[in-house]
């Protein structure tokens, strides 16, 4: 049986589904989040129920690892963002290994709506032209596979606007990934340190103690160095 057929066209509960299928609540709510993230998508290329489309692009991963993504979301709008952005680029063909494409372009939207928002931004006026073209078509005629193919993904120009954007959002989250890697470095090398045990210090050898007072030495050097950049660095500011 069709969950949302059964569930959504309000036949059944999701409890009597689940307990009628075997599946469990949790796994239930799972199906359920997806089954929204694909109407949503058919919603926005205008073919409400047409799942044929969803099917020829070949969306399934992609919808499940969007609505795990979407759980995140701190509110309504950054999950219609977040959707409708990743929609776009359903549409335009710029995901490559598709699945982990949506996941690394949702981290770069999250971090956009926590941040200074221009990838969003930049996102967003493309998503605009992409709604634009869908909206342009004869009277009468329904959205289909072909359609996108021939009169949104065809744009070359668009295509390459936002496969830009997110080369750019790739490069900032790669740079931020380094920098904040400086930081987890200074916590990593205190975690060392506090992962010492006193109390084993007295069944050390002489050459033992020697080697970890010469290790120590070094990280006091290298800690009172960096304690000076840091400084200067945060007076410059």
């Amino acid at each position: 049986m069709d969950i949302n057929t059964w569930v959504n066209g309000g036949k059944m509960t999701a409890d009597e589904y689940g307990a009628h299928a075997n599946i469990s609540k949790s796994d239930m709510k799972k199906f359920l989040r997806q089954i929204d993230v694909m109407n949503d998508f058919l919603e926005f290329v205008n073919a409400p129920g047409a799942y044929h489309i969803a099917q020829d692009l070949k969306i399934q991963g992609i919808v499940e690892s969007l609505a795990t993504k979407l759980q995140k979301c701190k509110d309504d709008d950054d999950r219609q963002d977040m959707e409708n952005i990743v929609f776009a680029n359903i549409l335009m063909g710029n995901l490559g290994d598709r699945v982990r494409a949506i996941r690394d372009m949702c981290d770069y939207i999250d971090a956009s709506q926590h941040g200074d928002g221009e990838y969003v931004d930049e996102q967003l006026d493309i998503v605009e032209q992409v709604l634009e073209k869908l909206e342009d078509m004869p009277q009468d005629t329904a959205v289909s596979t072909e359609f996108i193919r021939d009169h949104v993904a065809a744009d070359d120009d668009l295509k390459n606007e936002q496969k830009a954007s997110n080369e750019k959002a790739r490069t900032k989250a790669g740079n931020s990934k380094i920098k904040n890697g400086q930081v987890r470095s200074v916590h990593d090398s205190l975690s060392s340190l506090e992962g010492v045990d006193m109390a084993l210090l007295s069944k050390l050898s002489p050459e033992q103690l020697d080697d970890m007072n010469a290790g120590l030495d070094r990280v006091l050097e290298l800690a009172a160095k960096l304690k000076v950049k840091i400084e200067n660095l945060q007076r410059e500011l």
